[in-house]
């Protein structure tokens, strides 16, 4: 954990992109989320664009539905558009670790799938938690296994009581990447599992080329595939030059053709209108006009 989060202290601004492939079984069909995902980091700050294309088969013709949005993340606030909306949306908060329910609900919907997290925190998040489990007598316990083979990989297998919870494989070479992991049911059978490629994009630092999960669920014993999710990075640059200007509500398009409903720290929602590249409080902005 301490090497992975040196190699990420010195990461002061991210980009990449990245083409996701959801898949979701039924007995009637299938559904497919297809996204091509952007996204800008500089310290807490996001940027995000994300184009989308969900289509059900579940029916004859199939349903397509497309969407365009955006998603801008500073200190002050989160900012929302999306191109088929009548409105863009803004939520304050009074500090990066202080977002409301709202803000967190809105990044997640722009975020990849949740393993996402794991993958590009170079499983940092995974193993904080079970590391702080096992520490503080949550019934936790860790078994590792050095495997000495030409990938020298650590097993970690981790259990609740008797209960093995997941198996992870943790790759030393590979900036001690997870590469590979299974959840387990209280069957013993595997709930998912996901396998991450990494790839070295600076000398000493690493980051997955792709990765892909699987879920499952078991009708009399035997595994059905249920979900499938294939996500790969096109392209990533590392402490790339990004504007501050890139973080705010301005660089969202058609700002001017749009009111900003703003929910404030405390819940109060206000109308907004872009006027003189500022926003301004609807009941304010008629006069404002007139005066122009």
């Amino acid at each position: 954990m301490k090497e992975q989060q040196n190699a990420q202290d010195t990461l002061r601004s991210l980009s990449f992109e990245m083409r996701e492939i959801w898949t979701y079984y039924e007995p009637d069909g299938t559904r497919e989320w297809n996204t091509q995902h952007t996204q800008f980091e500089k310290g807490e700050w996001r940027r995000i664009e994300r184009d989308r294309t969900f289509e059900e088969r579940v029916s004859d013709p199939p349903k397509i539905t497309k969407e365009h949005g955006i998603l801008v993340l500073n200190a002050q606030y989160l900012a929302q558009w999306y191109e088929r909306s009548a409105a863009a949306y803004m939520y304050e908060h009074s500090a990066i670790d202080l977002k409301s329910k709202r803000v967190r609900e809105a990044l997640h919907s722009f975020n990849p799938r949740d393993f996402r997290l794991y993958a590009f925190g170079n499983g940092i998040n995974s193993l904080a938690q079970i590391h702080d489990a096992a520490l503080n007598g949550a019934d936790v316990t860790v078994e590792i296994e050095n495997r000495q083979d030409e990938r020298e990989l650590f097993e970690i297998k981790v259990f609740h009581k008797t209960h093995q919870i997941c198996t992870i494989l943790l790759a030393p070479l590979a900036g001690y990447f997870v590469t590979h992991g299974e959840v387990y049911d209280e069957e013993g059978r595997i709930s998912f599992e996901y396998t991450v490629v990494p790839r070295e994009v600076d000398p000493g630092r690493w980051f997955p080329l792709k990765w892909e999960q699987s879920d499952y669920r078991y009708d009399d014993g035997a595994a059905i595939l249920e979900g499938h999710s294939l996500n790969t990075v096109e392209d990533v640059q590392l402490n790339p030059h990004l504007d501050d200007e890139l973080f705010t509500w301005r660089s969202l398009p058609r700002r001017t053709a749009v009111p900003f409903f703003r929910t404030d720290i405390v819940g109060q929602i206000d109308v907004l209108e872009v006027i003189g590249n500022e926003l301004v409080p609807s009941e304010f902005a008629g006069g404002i006009k007139d005066t122009e």
